[in-house]
This record gives structure tokens, C-alpha cells and sequence, in this order.
């Protein structure tokens, strides 16, 4: 099957979303305000992030002693060492606050350092320590074997197009947000 019989398919996605009696999917979109979960993409993206971050954490605490935002924080470390929180939050959509508590962990397991920012001493910068880096480096083989068992079946050219849809997406998502204002209004909300 080539990559576009696979995009025009989605039967087959659907049928790992919902599976629900005929009788209450014509009810509801009889009712016109049921969303189908089955063509419903943020549907879809929710339940992958969710399930792999809840393995993925799972594995890392068990084998390594943390969690899914640590591992966050240090992959990007890996890529951009000293680096502020605010970074963080651009990069991979943390929150100062989840950052600072996942830091503050990392700091005293000897897996992250900090210094201050020399142009503004108010602003702290973080690295990997050499213990940081090495376990980085083991993580990261597991995780990008598991996105190899998550991605089995697909061809290299359906992981281009399905990564540049995703970039697609995150693009949109800096629209997503005035948009949200107009769509309240238009749907009546308060």
C-alpha cells in the first residue's frame, strides 16, 4: 500500500478509536452536537501523548528514577546546554513551574547543574553534569527504540509526511489561541 492509499483510508484508524453500537452513533449525530472521536484528530494526538508518556514515565522511573518531564527536561538539555526555563517552555510547551520542580530533582540526583545568568544574576541556567549526560545517553536509546515499535509499519516516506503534518500542526497551534476568543464568540459562550 502505497502512502496514499494509506492516507485514504481512514476506516482503519477509526476502528482504534471508538467502537460503538450503530444505534448510539446515529442517536448522536442525529443529535448534531456529538464530535466523532473516530475523525476527531486532537482525539487521536491525546490519546498517543497520553498513553506514551504514562509507559514511557512508568519504564524511566522504574529503570532510571525519573519521570517523563525529567527526561524532557534533559533531552533538551542534551541539545541545549545552559539554557533558562523560559527555553523550556518554547521548545517542549513546559511550564516554568513544572520545570523548576523537575530541576530542582535533577539538581540534587547530580544529573543537572545550574549557574547564574552573567548579563542578569536573577535568571538561573542549567546543563547536564557528566552523570546527567550518560544517562541521557541510555535513555535516549530507549526511547528511540520505542518510537521505532510505535512507528513499525510505516515507511520512510509515510514518517516524512506524517512528521511534516505534525510541524504543520504545531505551527497552527500559535493560532490556535486568537482563534479560540472568536470561536467562544461565535458559539454563543459567555
Amino acid at each position: 500500500m502505497d502512502i496514499k492509499e494509506t492516507l485514504s483510508q481512514p476506516e482503519e484508524a477509526s476502528e482504534l478509536i471508538m467502537d460503538k453500537p450503530a444505534a448510539v452513533e446515529e442517536e448522536e449525530v442525529a443529535a448534531g452536537s456529538a464530535i466523532d472521536l473516530s475523525r476527531y484528530v486532537p482525539s487521536y494526538i491525546t490519546l498517543i501523548a497520553n498513553k506514551w508518556a504514562r509507559n514511557a514515565s512508568a519504564l524511566y522511573i522504574r529503570e532510571f528514577g525519573i519521570g517523563i518531564v525529567d527526561w524532557r527536561l534533559m533531552s533538551l538539555l542534551a541539545i541545549e546546554p545552559w539554557i533558562q526555563a523560559s527555553r523550556v517552555d518554547e521548545v517542549v510547551g513546559m511550564d516554568k513551574g513544572a520545570v523548576s520542580r523537575s530541576l530542582r530533582g535533577l539538581e540534587k540526583s547530580g544529573l543537572v547543574m545550574t549557574r547564574r545568568n552573567v548579563v542578569d544574576p536573577r535568571r538561573r541556567e542549567m546543563a547536564l553534569t557528566p552523570a546527567g549526560r550518560e544517562m541521557h545517553d541510555k535513555i535516549a536509546r530507549i526511547a528511540l527504540a520505542r518510537e521505532s515499535v510505535l512507528l513499525s509499519g510505516f515507511s520512510e516516506e509515510e514518517r516524512d509526511v506524517l512528521l511534516g503534518f505534525m510541524v504543520r500542526m504545531r505551527r497552527n497551534l500559535s493560532e490556535l489561541q486568537d482563534a479560540d476568543y472568536e470561536l467562544i464568540g461565535s458559539a454563543g459562550g459567555d
